[in-house]
């Protein structure tokens, strides 16, 4: 998928909402497909978490890859940081054997904790999760470089 393809569909999804404004709280109206919540600061600033649904079917007789983002930022210290290792821990653990994986720490640089999609239970991810562990919380996440990222984590030829 190419980057123009990603931000495209972003750009889509984010236009198909309908807002439903509370003094200092947005939240997207019901779409199957999509939900997104705004906060504005008081202070000022507004910030917004945005969650995308696939809408495509799913072909079950051919493997999968999955493109795994931990956010490294400096907000993600502590029992968050903590939660969501132990999330990703238990997610790697539910997957099927049809299931590849790659994972990449996202803060102001998006990087590789693994060169390739592996099998969730390979020694690469062991490894991948260790580096993850020494890597210092810090900065802001860089969503944009992040999608750009993702976009290109994937092979343009695979049957996956």
């Amino acid at each position: 998928m190419s980057n123009r393809s990603l931000l495209s569909i972003v750009s889509s999804s984010l236009m198909a909402f309908s807002l439903l404004v509370v003094p200092s709280l947005a939240v997207a109206q019901d779409s199957p497909d999509a939900r997104m919540v705004t906060f504005d600061k008081a202070t000022g600033g507004t910030y917004f978490a945005l969650s995308l649904n696939p809408n495509v079917p799913v072909n079950d007789d051919r493997g999968t890859d999955v493109l795994i983002v931990f956010d490294t930022s400096a907000s993600q210290t502590g029992l968050y940081r903590d939660d969501a290792t132990d999330s990703l821990q238990t997610m790697l653990a539910s997957f099927g054997q049809d299931v590849r994986v790659k994972l990449i720490a996202v803060d102001l640089k998006t990087v590789a904790m693994n060169d390739d999609f592996v099998a969730p239970a390979d020694a690469t991810i062991k490894q991948a999760m260790d580096k993850l562990a020494n890597r210092v919380p810090l900065g802001s996440t860089d969503m944009a470089n992040m999608l750009r990222t993702a976009a290109d984590a994937f092979p343009a030829e695979t049957d996956r």
